[in-house]
């Protein structure tokens, strides 16, 4: 990459969150094969997730069984692009974006796993962003520590993706949420609120039969929700009091940017903790090994990590698999781009890695590179279905991760689990 063509990511990306902020709508999505014309597929266009209708419907009512098309116009890199919406409601049930191919010329494959932002365009067209003519602003951003970047600053995870951008809180929810704000004088930790919302989850859904991988993704919808709750309560009142100098605005907008950034980056552990837990799971999570090594989780313990790390360099290697010894090692990484590849020193001598994500896209060649270092990719069956059948084979779901640790005799005896 050019040193041009670093600034002009680097321009966008700032472009991208500046219209962010002052958007009242917009739709964020990691771009699949399928999104992006390389599967062969007869469907076209972006897929859309079923409540982004009333993004590009603006309040029209869909009537059961109708399908619905609507001109948009998108600007993407000082160009408009003449797209289409539609709406399949006869046969599927589902939308789509389409007549937006030239959005990924001239190398669709490179654009997959990227990040899809489409965001409204405001009421003052006046803003330099956008023309007059333009109703929706759209950029790709490839980089993941660009990704992140956007992430964090919408304090959200890539579970959070794949659905219109807006804070509407559950109804069930918010009595929960209201008990537990007067339990607090301060604004809670991310860690903090993590576990509050798992205690709202044991309160509200503790006794329905719903899988491992539904349990965590329900998590995080509740996590996301509380925390949005906690910045209103706790932020709203002070911007309305408004501000003297330009520092303090900036020093609350500065703290508000590293709450959300550090909630988004330690929640998924958390859960997934939470979970092993429930599913009476025997794991290390968080330790500190021999060599001051920091492994996400380790199963079954920390001990017999070290014990099979030690009969694996007396035996000068010719020892069986680490999975056959009934040893694992699993890394968190709510994306996985870029950064996947850290996870290969994290837990020296096991030569069979997982890495459990939340990247809802992931390349065939990035998958064939893991595949080479020994990585086996974990994440939600609901996000695994969407890959196409040659690389869904190669990813496991939560549940199916579980159910490996459990026939491998990584059952923890802690009476305190739900699942058995």
């Amino acid at each position: 990459m050019s040193q041009l063509d670093l600034f002009a990511d680097e321009a966008q990306l700032e472009q991208a969150i500046r219209a962010l902020a002052g958007s009242s709508d917009a739709y964020l999505k990691f771009l699949s094969p399928n999104d992006l014309g390389l599967t062969g597929s007869h469907q076209a266009g972006i897929y859309l997730s079923r409540e982004s209708a009333p993004l590009f419907l603006e309040g029209k009512t869909v009537e059961k069984g109708e399908n619905v098309e609507r001109e948009v116009r998108i600007r993407f890199r000082g160009g408009n692009v003449a797209a289409r919406f539609v709406w399949y409601g006869k046969a599927k049930s589902e939308c789509r974006l389409t007549r937006i191919l030239p959005l990924f010329r001239p190398d669709p494959a490179r654009l997959e796993g990227s990040l899809f932002i489409l965001a409204a365009v405001p009421d003052d067209r006046s803003d330099s962003l956008f023309e007059n003519d333009s109703l929706f602003q759209c950029w790709i951003i490839e980089s993941e520590d660009e990704i992140r970047a956007v992430l964090d600053f919408l304090g959200i995870t890539p579970a959070e993706t794949n659905q219109r951008l807006r804070f509407d809180l559950n109804e069930r929810l918010m009595p929960e949420f209201e008990r537990l704000n007067a339990a607090v004088s301060e604004f809670p930790s991310g860690g903090e609120i993590a576990r509050r919302s798992q205690s709202v989850y044991e309160r509200l859904y503790g006794t329905l039969e719903e899988g491992v991988d539904d349990m965590l993704l329900r998590l995080i919808e509740i996590e996301y929700s509380l925390f949005r709750y906690f910045e209103r309560k706790h932020y709203q009142p002070l911007i309305e009091e408004g501000f003297q100098r330009i520092d303090d605005f900036l020093s609350l907008s500065l703290e508000i940017h590293n709450r959300r950034k550090s909630r988004a980056g330690n929640s998924l552990e958390i859960h997934l903790k939470y979970v092993f837990d429930r599913s009476r799971i025997a794991c290390a999570h968080g330790v500190i090994t021999s060599d001051q090594r920091r492994p996400d989780f380790l199963f079954p313990s920390l001990d017999a990590y070290e014990s099979y790390r030690v009969r694996h360099r007396e035996a000068e290697n010719n020892v069986s698999s680490s999975d056959a010894e009934g040893v694992f090692f699993l890394a968190a990484k709510t994306t996985c781009k870029d950064r996947w590849r850290q996870i290969l020193t994290e837990a020296p001598g096991v030569n069979r890695r997982y890495l459990f994500t939340l990247q809802q896209a992931i390349s065939k060649a990035q998958l064939d590179e893991m595949s080479d270092e020994g990585v086996t990719v974990v994440m939600p069956e609901s996000y695994r279905r969407k890959f196409d059948a040659q690389n869904r084979g190669r990813i496991m779901s939560l549940a199916e991760f579980i159910e490996k640790l459990r026939q491998a005799g990584c059952e923890s005896h802690d009476s305190a689990g739900l699942f058995g």
